[in-house]
């Protein structure tokens, strides 16, 4: 699930005068903003329609299809109601949402000059909505801690499904309800959510209704108090040992891996013999799973890795990328882009698969290899192996906060099957398609992304994975979370 492309988004704010509630445009400027947000949802719609392996019948995902049409018909139908930047924002973000899969996204490069907020910020803790920070004048006592049972009539679990999954998470999935929670009471302008009025919310049993009062804030002094609400940690790089045996910190999957991987297989002896050793995954989003891999090996030895991966009937059915001129081109331009840092194999694999793009458009033909159905893609997840042929003696363990996603997913599926314990918070998910592309809209205000390749060997879906020892704590507070670690049994 490595990306291919890559971007960097630029927030652009600017000062606005004061007033009530964010306004929408004059009349005129929302005759240009519905043209845009048109122009950009068809954009978005025929990069998915016309590059998504799932979009076309070969591979026979149905739900996939049918899920495109309605996303498409509901962003037409809020296209046909914008009046304002904010609508522009929430009619693309919506469409990408609807797909139900994270690698499918809309990225504005412009974010709003000014939101509204209660001055509450809330976060997502053990399947509740807690208070992370009250920022109230005057409000006495504080309510950082208690939990939010709903608003105006409504639970707090309903206000999240349409607030945040609607427009900003995959509400079936735990760990993106835990990254969205933060902006459950933040006003970003979306002209087709109603702010809460008051709210309900219980401290120490008891129960106490509040009138929210909603006042303006910059992004920049936003961005502190949705810090304090976001449920995760960072585990940054590097080897080290700890009160329980050794930690290996992996918090990406990125170039900067490489020293991770070279330091464990350059400690593998003494790594082998420790009584624990934990793969700390906090805050990982992805990259390349081949990374994982690596490491897998070092630490267990080749021979028992491969043997649990044919167990597991990894790499039955071949992948396959969908041929069309886009995703050749994409290719091609990131070939050309990063030509001077990539390896051989990786020169080798592009070069290779741009070939089999390029004859199977000139053939006619939907993809570079043939698709068809991998039998047992779809089974339940297999039980872990016993670690019986494994180098490693001591424990494995890896750990997981939310934000683990794409590859990481890949290399939790991985370490789960040859025995390692997870522990930590459940992941995200992601699906069998793969390698990401993302392209610039019309409007030159947004990007949207697509996906180029199927793994059928893959089930449909990739996670979300839940850990056998969930974490209660601060799962940030790394001190804390070691000690807990160095004490399972």
């Amino acid at each position: 699930m490595k990306p291919l492309v890559l971007a960097l988004c630029a927030a652009v704010a600017a000062a606005t005068p004061a007033a009530a509630q964010i306004a929408p445009a004059q009349p005129a400027g929302a005759a240009h903003w519905r043209a845009l947000t048109e122009l950009d949802l068809e954009a978005a719609y025929a990069l998915v329609r016309d590059n998504h392996p799932g979009a076309v019948p070969e591979v026979g995902d149905d739900a996939f299809r049918a899920g495109l049409d309605r996303a498409i018909a509901e962003g037409r139908a809020r296209a046909a109601r914008v009046d304002s930047y904010a609508g522009y924002a929430a009619t693309l973000n919506a469409f990408a949402v609807a797909l139900g899969d994270k690698h499918i996204w809309s990225r504005q490069a412009l974010r709003p000059a000014i939101y509204y907020w209660p001055s509450l910020v809330v976060a997502r803790r053990g399947g509740t909505w807690q208070v992370a920070d009250d920022s109230r004048e005057g409000a006495a006592p504080s309510l950082v801690g208690a939990r939010l049972i709903g608003c105006d009539g409504r639970s707090a679990d309903e206000l999240g499904a349409e607030r945040l999954g609607t427009y900003r998470a995959v509400w079936s999935i735990e760990a993106q309800r835990v990254q969205t929670a933060p902006y459950l009471l933040v006003d970003d302008g979306n002209p087709f959510l109603t702010r809460p009025k008051a709210c309900e919310f219980e401290a120490g049993g008891v129960r106490s209704t509040v009138t929210l009062n909603w006042s303006r804030i910059g992004p920049v002094s936003l961005t502190p108090h949705v810090a304090k609400a976001i449920n995760g940690g960072a585990a940054g790089f590097g080897v080290r040992r700890f009160a329980g045996g050794y930690w290996i910190a992996l918090e990406s999957l990125d170039d900067s891996a490489r020293a991770v991987v070279d330091a464990v297989k350059a400690q593998a002896t003494d790594l082998r013999a420790a009584p624990m050793v934990v793969l700390d995954l906090r805050g990982n989003g992805g990259g390349a799973s081949s990374y994982g891999d690596e490491i897998a090996q070092a630490l267990m030895g080749a021979r028992y890795v491969r043997q649990v991966q044919d167990n597991a009937g990894a790499n039955a059915c071949a992948a396959a990328w969908r041929a069309t001129p886009g995703n050749l081109e994409g290719l091609r331009a990131f070939r050309r882009d990063n030509g001077a840092n990539l390896d051989p194999d990786t020169r080798n694999y592009l070069e290779s698969t741009e070939r089999g793009l390029d004859a199977a458009i000139k053939a006619g033909k939907a993809f570079d290899t043939p698709v068809r159905a991998c039998p047992g893609a779809d089974r339940p997840e297999r039980a872990p192996a016993d670690g019986r042929g494994s180098l490693l003696t001591g424990r494995m363990v890896i750990l997981t906060d939310a934000s683990c996603f794409s590859s990481c997913l890949l290399v939790v599926q991985q370490f789960r099957r040859l025995g390692a314990l997870h522990v930590g918070d459940a992941t995200d998910a992601a699906t069998r398609y793969m390698e990401v592309r993302e392209a610039l809209l019309p409007s030159g205000i947004s990007y949207a992304s697509t996906l180029q390749k199927v793994a059928m060997a893959a089930p449909a879906r990739i996670g979300p994975f839940l850990p056998a020892r969930p974490y209660e704590g601060d799962i940030g507070d790394t001190a804390a979370l070691e000690a807990w670690v160095a004490g399972l049994r």
